[in-house]
């Protein structure tokens, strides 16, 4: 999956073996981490031990880019771990762009000088992301009657932030 990825959207630039290593050792920790699920969420989404941090620091220090390939994959193997999607809106939201979304943790590194400030900064950027991608998705998942039939739209926004704030809230 990594080296899809890397094929895809590395482009002109090239990786370093080194930055493919680890990103290979990122991802597998970050895999087997999201496995140690603390208190699993009905209907998808679980609170996990730290499973993201891993790829968040493989994005910090190497950068964009990189963290865009990792988080990809990242989200590729969260969808092989527990598929489970309504519309490829819901899939491309929950597990692509709420994962690529990784790659924002270096943001902040270019204009915050303290690397403990950035890192957080970053951390709490990607989450941020990742919160709004799944928090539409939710509002497409609860709009669409997939729990409860005719859940009129305002239902499924309050549903939506309801549901997020559960299970992403303490994940951070």
């Amino acid at each position: 999956l990594l080296l899809l990825a890397i094929i895809l959207l590395a482009g002109k630039k090239r990786m370093k073996t080194v930055d493919v290593v680890y990103g290979g050792v990122a991802l597998a920790l970050s895999f087997v981490l999201s496995y140690i699920k603390i208190s699993p969420v009905q209907y998808g989404g679980s609170v996990t031990l730290a499973s993201m941090l891993p790829v968040i620091l493989y994005a910090y220090y190497f950068g964009f880019g990189k963290g865009i390939i990792v988080g990809l994959a990242h989200g590729l193997l969260q969808f092989v771990q527990d598929p489970y999607i309504l519309t490829p809106v819901t899939f491309i939201l929950d597990y692509l762009l709420a994962f690529a979304a990784i790659a924002f943790a270096a943001l902040p590194k270019k204009v915050i000088k303290n690397d403990g400030a950035a890192l957080f900064a970053g951390a709490s950027l990607t989450y941020v992301v990742r919160f709004l991608s799944h928090f539409v998705s939710g509002i497409v998942y609860f709009n669409m009657g997939a729990i409860w039939a005719d859940i009129p739209a305002p239902n499924a926004v309050a549903y939506s932030l309801l549901y997020q704030v559960v299970y992403l809230v303490p994940d951070w």
